[in-house]
C-alpha cells in the first residue's frame, strides 16, 4: 500500500473512531422511515388509549437558576422547559395536545441521521389524549420524574407517561439545554444539540469515568 493509500486508511479509521459507529447511523435511518411510513399508514389516533379511570391534562412552564451559567449558552442563566402531565379533572374539555408541541423538538436527531427536519412535522399535530391547560383533580398525586437520553425530547415517553396519569400520578418531562435533541425556550430561544463529539463524552464521564475528566469552556 502507498504512503498515500495508507494515509487516507489512516484518515477513515480515525474518522470512524471518533465519530458515530456505522450501525448507529443505519439504526436511525431505519427509525426514521418507519416514523415516516407512520405519517402515511398509521391514523392519527396513533398512541394507544390509557387504561386509567383519571382523564389527562398538561401545562408547559420554565424553570430558571439565576445563580447558575447554562454551560451550553454562556452569559445566560441555565432554564429549563418543563412539561407536567396530571390527572385532570372530571369532565375537563378543551384542546388536545399534540405529540410534538415544538415540530422542531427532533432537528438534532434528523441532523444526526442527515434526514430532512420537516420529515416528522406531522407529529406536531398527531394528537395525544392530554387536554392542554386542562384544570387538575382534587387530590394529592405521587409525582414522577422523567428525564430522556441524549438527543432526547420531553415528550417521547408519552405512551408511558399518559399511562401512569390516568392511573394516578403527576409526570414531568425536561428538556435539558445542549443534550436535548433541541431545546426550545419560553422567550424563543433555542439551544441546539450540543453535537456528538461534544455532549456524549459529559454524558459517558457519569457512566464510565475518565481522568483527566473532560471539560467543556474550562469546567470539568
Amino acid at each position: 500500500m502507498t504512503d498515500d493509500a495508507t494515509g487516507r486508511q489512516g484518515a477513515t479509521n480515525g474518522r470512524r473512531r471518533r465519530g458515530v459507529p456505522r450501525w448507529s447511523a443505519v439504526l436511525l435511518a431505519m427509525v426514521v422511515a418507519t416514523l415516516l411510513a407512520g405519517a402515511v399508514l398509521v391514523p392519527r389516533d396513533f398512541l394507544p388509549r390509557p387504561t386509567g379511570p383519571y382523564p389527562i391534562g398538561t401545562t408547559v412552564f420554565t424553570v430558571s437558576d439565576a445563580a447558575r451559567e447554562d454551560i451550553f449558552a454562556p452569559g445566560r442563566p441555565r432554564t429549563l422547559t418543563v412539561q407536567a402531565w396530571y390527572p385532570a379533572a372530571p369532565g375537563s374539555s378543551g384542546p388536545v395536545e399534540p405529540y410534538l408541541r415544538d415540530r422542531d423538538a427532533l432537528a438534532g436527531l434528523l441532523d444526526y441521521a442527515g434526514a430532512p427536519r420537516w420529515l416528522l412535522w406531522y407529529l406536531a399535530s398527531s394528537p395525544t389524549h392530554a387536554l392542554t391547560d386542562a384544570p387538575p383533580a382534587e387530590g394529592r398525586f405521587p409525582v414522577v420524574v422523567v428525564l430522556t437520553g441524549n438527543m432526547g425530547y420531553r415528550q417521547s415517553q408519552t405512551i408511558q407517561v399518559e399511562e401512569l396519569v390516568s392511573r394516578g400520578f403527576v409526570v414531568v418531562g425536561l428538556d435539558q439545554p445542549g443534550t436535548a435533541s433541541s431545546a426550545l425556550l419560553e422567550d424563543g430561544r433555542r439551544i441546539p444539540y450540543a453535537g456528538w463529539t461534544v455532549a456524549k463524552p459529559l454524558i459517558d464521564q457519569s457512566i464510565d469515568p475518565v481522568s483527566p475528566a473532560p471539560t467543556l469552556r474550562g469546567t470539568p
